[in-house]
């Protein structure tokens, strides 16, 4: 554990995210994985989404593209790609601001949206941010699994979900 909160990285004397990135290998590839919380985010939120990444607990977004873009100051030979997820009700204005950030991303190259409901017992729909391009490199949502059952453990041995059952 290096801190404890993303901001903690880049504090101190010697900050813990200069001594990680100072121990990469050279021509490395860092691959940033984040999701910042979506409370002022979501629709589902007590503000309805309004606030988004200005409010209290969501503008943490914003110690992604500060984390990458000090990695690069810290070593320009470093690659470094981000993929952020979040909450898939946010408003077009906040996916906006998310894909200015992260350097002017095309949301059609960029994003992609799973819904949990594909492999889980509740829809949930999330969004997928990512500077590497998505849509470009014949990227597809995983395979469903099985969806989840309730009633799965009164049909356990009669081939409750068969791969064949699958789409």
């Amino acid at each position: 554990r290096l801190g404890a909160d993303v901001w903690d990285l880049l504090r101190g004397p010697i900050p813990p995210l200069e001594t990680y990135v100072a121990s990469l290998p050279r021509d490395a590839l860092l691959l940033i994985v984040a999701g910042s919380p979506c409370q002022q985010l979501t629709r589902a939120g007590p503000s309805r989404g309004v606030q988004g990444l200005c409010g209290r607990d969501s503008i943490l977004f914003y110690a992604v593209p500060v984390v990458a873009w000090v990695v690069k100051q810290y070593r320009d030979d470093v690659q470094v790609h981000v993929c952020v997820e979040n909450a898939g009700s946010m408003r077009p204005l906040h996916m906006d601001a998310i894909l200015r950030a992260l350097g002017g991303l095309d949301r059609g190259r960029h994003v992609m949206t799973l819904d949990s409901a594909e492999w889980a017992h509740a829809p949930r729909r999330r969004h997928f941010i990512s500077t590497l391009a998505v849509r470009d490199n014949g990227a597809r949502p995983p395979r469903r699994r099985c969806p989840f059952d309730p009633q799965w453990a009164l049909r356990w041995g009669r081939g409750a979900c068969p791969d064949d059952a699958l789409p």
